[in-house]
């Protein structure tokens, strides 16, 4: 009798798998008043991203980023990538891109307003509906 074994994953097994515990959500930008798809991302892309540099931190909560609020300083180049690695991998529809082809999006086309609302709910901080989360902690 012949054992039966699985097949073997795929890449696009896991990328499915993935899709489906992490469905992308609609979500209005406060800015642009209009709706993109976004995936929150799972902890471990926290992890594996490192977290929000404190001087953005400072810059989202509109306090003053070199107040010393943050044990830790980070360069403006590390935080331009953390910030376009976030935007590429939260936004769904239009995809973010250096380089952006068509149905994408280069990152500077983001209102300000647009780029610090994705981190807040990348973070949770906020709901789709742009209401704040604190208040139910």
């Amino acid at each position: 009798m012949s054992e039966q074994k699985a097949p073997v994953a795929t890449s696009r097994d896991f990328y499915e798998d993935f899709n489906t515990r992490h469905p992308a959500i609609a979500v209005t930008l406060p800015k642009l008043g209009k709706t993109v798809l976004l995936r929150r991302p799972s902890p471990l892309w926290f992890i594996f991203h490192d977290e929000l540099p404190a001087t953005l931190a400072a810059s989202v909560a509109g306090g003053d980023p070199h107040d010393g609020a943050g044990p830790e300083k980070q360069s403006m180049s590390a935080t331009s990538r953390w910030v376009l690695e976030l935007l590429m991998h939260v936004m769904v529809q239009p995809r973010v891109s250096l380089h952006p082809e068509a149905n994408e999006i280069s990152p500077e086309l983001i209102a300000d307003e647009d780029v610090n609302f994705i981190i807040k709910w990348a973070y949770g901080e906020v709901a789709p509906d742009g209401s704040d989360l604190a208040t139910f902690r």
